[in-house]
């Protein structure tokens, strides 16, 4: 009697070689699960970079808004200025802070407007007056509660920014 050469079967259980037909079930999980955690450090860093972004956008529009507030009350001669301004009469180094309609931007963002009007010097003799004029916007993130007060304390979603120049009521300088 002939001896047949032994089946798959029987190879493997003699303890033969054995052919790899594919994964396993666990080397599937076990990729699926590197993958997934992989692709969570992805989805973090997207949503981080457009989180900045954002973040990027809402200051130069708030940039935008100071600078627009500050040439708008350049343009005007002194005594409009003021009149603009509320009729305000400064004193010397006292500040005066007046507070403009807030202004819209991108999608529903707000920005809070307000001036800050200190006189620097004033000659009785020759009836000159030079004023520093402090331009702030503040606004507060999508989501976030603005901190009680004027909108300028500093809460964690609260930003500011403010430009400041120089005026004379001597239209000639």
């Amino acid at each position: 009697m002939e001896a047949q050469a032994p089946t798959g079967n029987q190879d493997r259980r003699r303890g033969g070689a054995r052919r790899q037909r594919g994964f396993t079930l666990l080397e599937l999980l076990i990729t699926l699960t590197i993958t997934t955690i992989g692709m969570l450090g992805v989805l973090s860093l997207h949503l981080s970079v457009g989180r900045g972004n954002d973040s990027a956008a809402r200051s130069a529009e708030s940039v935008t808004v100071a600078k627009d507030t500050m040439e708008w009350l350049r343009s005007l001669r002194y005594p409009d200025m003021l009149a603009a301004l509320g009729n305000i009469a400064p004193a010397l180094g006292t500040p005066v802070t007046v507070t403009l309609p807030t202004s819209a931007g991108r999608a529903g963002m707000t920005y809070r407007r307000q001036v800050v009007v200190t006189m620097l010097s004033s000659d009785v003799a020759t009836g000159s007056e030079l004023i520093r004029l402090r331009v702030e916007v503040s606004w507060t993130e999508d989501g976030a509660a603005r901190v009680a007060g004027d909108g300028f304390s500093g809460g964690r979603f609260d930003h500011a920014m403010a430009f400041e120049f120089l005026r004379t009521n001597r239209e000639a300088l």
